[in-house]
C-alpha cells in the first residue's frame, strides 16, 4: 500500500498522527506529490494549523494546477483570514468547477461582499438543484448571516429562484422575520432562521487621530454599530470617528476609566458589545472568525457569556515582533446591569443582586494587536502620571484592596521601580489569599511578575522560592517553569536548569487565562538551555538550541544578549558563549568592560 493510503486509513480509523506521519512519508519520497501536499494540508486545516496549511495547498496547486479542490480550500483559507480579494480567484475557479455546491457559493458571495453580486451568484448556485435539503439551506445561510450584506442577498436570491417570493424579497431588503404561510418546504424553515445578531463596536478615545484611521480600517466587516466616546480630544479624533458613521458622545474625564466605559455602553445598542481601545488593532483573520462566533445568544442557561480576545503587544511598535500576550475581556452581552467596576484596569461584572453566574470562554482566533506601551505612547498621554494619580486615589479609599496592591505593582515595574513593585504585588497575593476562594488570574501574574523582578534585582534565593511557590499552585505553567530554570542557573545549577527550561518550552502558548510572555517562554528560554546545556556537557543538545535559537531570535544581537546574560548568571564569565556559538560556526568577539 503506498504511503498516501496508508495515510488515509489511519485518518479514518482516528489516527491523525498516523495519518500525518504517512503523508509526510509521501513527500519526503516525491515531494511533487500533490494528492499527499493537498491531504496533510486538509489535516492540518482540521487541526486549526492554517499557517501550515496554506503552503502545502501552494505546493499541491503548483505540481497540479488545475485542481479545483485545492483551489478551493486556498480559497477558503484566505476568506477566513479577511484577505477577499486573495480568496475572489481561487473561489470562481472552485464555484465553476462544482456549480451545485452551495457552500463554496456562499463563500464566493461573501468575498464579492457587495449585495448584487453575491445575489447573482447565489442564484446561479440554487439554479443548479431544484431538491435542495432543508438542513442544508439552513445551515449555508446561517453562515451567510455573518455577513449583513451576503445575508440580504441570501434571501434576495432565494426570491429570485421561487419567482420573486414575497416573503423573501422582503426579508432581503431588511432584516426581520416574514409570515411563511404558504411557502413550500423546505423554504418555510429558511426563511424562519433567525436575523444575525447585531454587534456594537464601543470605545472611548483622547487624542488618537494618529491611532484612529488604522483601528478603524481593522475593524471593517466586524460590527454593526460603531459607537466613540471622546474624553476631551483636541486633535482630529472626533471628525475622524464621524465621517467612519460612528455614533459620537462626549464624557467630561474624571480620572475613571469604568465611569467612561460604562458611559459608552449606554450609548450601545446591538446584541453584543465589542470593547476596543484606540491603540488597538483587529487582526484580519479575526473579523469574521469574531462575527461567526456570536451569532449565539448572550445568554445561556441562566449565565452572562463573556468571552475574551488575545492582546498581542508590541512594545517596540513592531506589528511583526510580538513581545508578549494575554486574554482580555473584549466582548460581552449588551445588558443595562453588566457594568465596569475600578478606576484603573477596570474589570466588567454584573450588578443584579445576586448577581448570575459568568462564563468567561476566549473566541478561537480574535487577536487584537496593542502598541499601547511602547516609549513614544507613554510619553504622548504621560501614562504614567495619570496612571499613578488614579492608583494613589485608590489605595487612600480602599488600602486592603488586592486589586488596587496588583495594580500598584504593574505601575511601578512599568517605570523600573521594581522593589517598590515586589512589595505592592506580594501583598495583592497575600490579601487575595486570606480571602479564600478561587484566585483571580492576576494571582498568577503577580507571582510571575514578582520573580522578573527579583531576577532583575539579582535576589536569586528569593527568586527561588517565588517560583517554587507559585509551581505549587500552578505546575505546568510556562512562564513559572523558565523563570524557574532562570533561578537554576542564576544560582550555578545548569543541570537542575535544564527540566524546568525544557517544560517551558513544551507547555508554551497553552496558557489558559492571563498574561504571558511570548519571548521568555520561546527565544529567552532557548537561549538559556544552550547555556545549560553547554555547562552540563551536553555538547550536541547545546547545537541543537543555539542553531533553533539563531532562526527563531528577533534579532542575532539580542540572542547573543541572552547567551551572555545567562552565561553570566551561570558562571560569572561571558567566554562560556564563545564555544557554545562556535559549534554553530560563528565567531563573536566580546567586548571586556576595561574596568
Amino acid at each position: 500500500m503506498d504511503e498516501v493510503a496508508a495515510g488515509a486509513e489511519a485518518l479514518a480509523r482516528g489516527d491523525w498522527g498516523g495519518a500525518r506521519a504517512a503523508y509526510e512519508r509521501a513527500i519526503e519520497a516525491d515531494p511533487g506529490c500533490a494528492e499527499a501536499l493537498y491531504r496533510l494540508g486538509c489535516l492540518l486545516r482540521d487541526q486549526g494549523n492554517l499557517d501550515a496549511a496554506e503552503p502545502l495547498f501552494r505546493r499541491a496547486l503548483a505540481a497540479e494546477p488545475a485542481r479545483a479542490d485545492v483551489h478551493a480550500d486556498l480559497g477558503l483559507l484566505a476568506w477566513r483570514r479577511g484577505d477577499d480579494d486573495g480568496a475572489l480567484p481561487h473561489l470562481e475557479r472552485a464555484v465553476a468547477a462544482y456549480p451545485d455546491n452551495l457552500r463554496l457559493a456562499a463563500y464566493l458571495a461573501a468575498a464579492l461582499g457587495e449585495m448584487e453580486p453575491a445575489r447573482v451568484v447565489l442564484a446561479r448556485t440554487l439554479a443548479a438543484r431544484r431538491d435542495w435539503d432543508a438542513a442544508e439551506l439552513c445551515a449555508v445561510g446561517r453562515e451567510l448571516l455573518v455577513e449583513p450584506a451576503t445575508y440580504r442577498a441570501w434571501f434576495g436570491a432565494i426570491a429570485d429562484h421561487l419567482s420573486g417570493s414575497a416573503p423573501f424579497a422582503a426579508r432581503a431588503a431588511a432584516p426581520g422575520p416574514q409570515d411563511a404561510a404558504g411557502l413550500p418546504a423546505p423554504w418555510d424553515a429558511v426563511l424562519a432562521m433567525p436575523e444575525p445578531r447585531r454587534v456594537s463596536a464601543c470605545m472611548i478615545v483622547r487624542d488618537e487621530a494618529h491611532n484612529l484611521p488604522r483601528l478603524l480600517a481593522s475593524l471593517q466587516g466586524a460590527y454593526d454599530e460603531l459607537v466613540v466616546l471622546d474624553t476631551g480630544s483636541t486633535d482630529d479624533t472626533v471628525a475622524i470617528a464621524t465621517a467612519a458613521g460612528a455614533r459620537v458622545g462626549h464624557f467630561t474625564w474624571i480620572q475613571d476609566f469604568a465611569a467612561a466605559r460604562n458611559a459608552c455602553l449606554s450609548l450601545a445598542s446591538g446584541d453584543w458589545i465589542f470593547m476596543v481601545d484606540g491603540d488597538h488593532e483587529l487582526d484580519v483573520r479575526s473579523r469574521r472568525a469574531m462575527r461567526r462566533f456570536l451569532q449565539r445568544p448572550p445568554i445561556q442557561d441562566g449565565a452572562l457569556l463573556i468571552f475574551q480576545a488575545r492582546v498581542a503587544e508590541h512594545f517596540d511598535g513592531d506589528r511583526a515582533h510580538e513581545q508578549g500576550s494575554y486574554l482580555h475581556v473584549a466582548v460581552y452581552p449588551n445588558d443595562p446591569d453588566v457594568r465596569y467596576q475600578g478606576a484603573l484596569h477596570e474589570q466588567i461584572g454584573d450588578r443584579r443582586v445576586p448577581p448570575r453566574p459568568i462564563r468567561v470562554l476566549p473566541i478561537p482566533d480574535l487577536v487584537l494587536h496593542h502598541d499601547g506601551y511602547t516609549a513614544e505612547a507613554v510619553a504622548r498621554h504621560d501614562k504614567h502620571a495619570r496612571n499613578m494619580g488614579i492608583l494613589e486615589t485608590e489605595l487612600a479609599a480602599r488600602p486592603d484592596d488586592p486589586f488596587v496592591h496588583y495594580n500598584l505593582g504593574l505601575q511601578l515595574r512599568a517605570e523600573s521601580r521594581y522593589a517598590d513593585a515586589i512589595q505592592h504585588l506580594i501583598k495583592a497575593v497575600g490579601l487575595t489569599l486570606k480571602r479564600g476562594g478561587a484566585l483571580p488570574p492576576y494571582v498568577r501574574e503577580a507571582m510571575i511578575l514578582v520573580a522578573e523582578a527579583q531576577l532583575r534585582l539579582g535576589r536569586h534565593e528569593e527568586l527561588a522560592g517565588t517560583c517554587e511557590a507559585g509551581l505549587s499552585r500552578y505546575p505546568q505553567d510556562a512562564d513559572l517553569l523558565a523563570m524557574a530554570g532562570l533561578a537554576r542557573l542564576a544560582r550555578r545549577d545548569p543541570l537542575g536548569a535544564i527540566a524546568p527550561l525544557e517544560r517551558a518550552l513544551e507547555q508554551a502558548g497553552r496558557i489558559a487565562t492571563g498574561v504571558s510572555n511570548q519571548d521568555l517562554t520561546g527565544w529567552v528560554t532557548r537561549a538559556a538551555l544552550a547555556v545549560a546545556t553547554h555547562l552540563a556537557g551536553d555538547a550536541a543538545a547545546s547545537q541543537h538550541h543555539t542553531e533553533v535559537l539563531w532562526k527563531t531570535a528577533p534579532d542575532q544581537q539580542g540572542a547573543v544578549s541572552q547567551l551572555l546574560r545567562h552565561s553570566k548568571l551561570a558562571t560569572d564569565s561571558p567566554d562560556a558563549v564563545t564555544p557554545i556559538l562556535a559549534r554553530i560556526g560563528i565567531q563573536v568577539t566580546i567586548q571586556r568592560n576595561p574596568t
